[in-house]
């Protein structure tokens, strides 16, 4: 059966908005900063495919997005039988890939920071997510080194203080002096790098890629 011209640009438009409505939808459930988790189905005997569910955990229930992602358009076909995605690569976390792809064509422009740094911690008993991109970790290393050669005399106290440390010859009481000496001048770098300018909550990240949280496979 052949198509007319009108018919394919038709069916064409409905796979657009079809697309559409499945990214509006992926965007509500997954905002900047959510975790996605896979499922490994299957891996195929080549291992060069696997069938991967991405699902996301709501209290005590886990959402399959498999068919969402499958219409969003972004190049993961469903595998009905396993009901999941078809993942092609090997070499890498392809769960990552996945994930990294999905979060990609949700936010092509990037997103705005949530405020806080890539490390999980806990505020007032609760648990909190931070900012899943990382651009964090490259400022605070930037920055590190940055310290590191505007400080050259506190960069080698602390060379020092991690040296002595760990001498046979000193006594407990001055090895804990030293590492007292180590971690007040680790604290004082740490307290520099907070103060200068950073990524703060709503500033762009570029890379959009990195606006979800790769929770790893269930």
């Amino acid at each position: 059966m052949t198509h007319t011209e009108a018919e394919r640009l038709t069916m064409t438009a409905h796979l657009t908005h079809a697309q559409a409505a499945a990214r509006d939808t992926l965007r509500d459930l997954l905002p900047p900063g959510a975790t996605v988790r896979v499922i490994i189905r299957h891996v195929s005997a080549s291992g060069m495919m696997r069938t991967i569910s991405p699902v996301v955990v709501v209290g005590d229930s886990v959402r399959d997005l498999s068919g969402l992602v499958a219409r969003a358009g972004i190049g993961f076909r469903e595998d009905s039988k396993r009901y999941g995605l078809r993942v092609g690569g090997a070499g890498m976390d392809m769960g990552f890939h996945l994930v990294y792809s999905l979060s990609s064509a949700l936010y092509p422009d990037g997103f705005k920071c949530t405020g806080h740094q890539y490390t999980e911690t806990r505020r007032n008993g609760r648990r909190v997510l931070g900012c899943p991109s990382n651009a964090h970790a490259n400022h605070y290393g930037a920055m590190a080194r940055v310290w590191n050669e505007t400080h050259p005399d506190k960069l080698a106290a602390m060379d020092d203080a991690d040296y002595r440390r760990s001498l046979p010859s000193l006594t407990p009481d001055e090895r804990k002096a030293a590492q007292r000496e180590l971690e007040s001048i680790v604290a004082e770098r740490q307290a520099w790098i907070a103060a200068q300018p950073n990524y703060r909550r709503g500033v762009l990240h570029r890379d959009g890629g990195y606006a979800l949280h790769y929770g790893g496979a269930l």
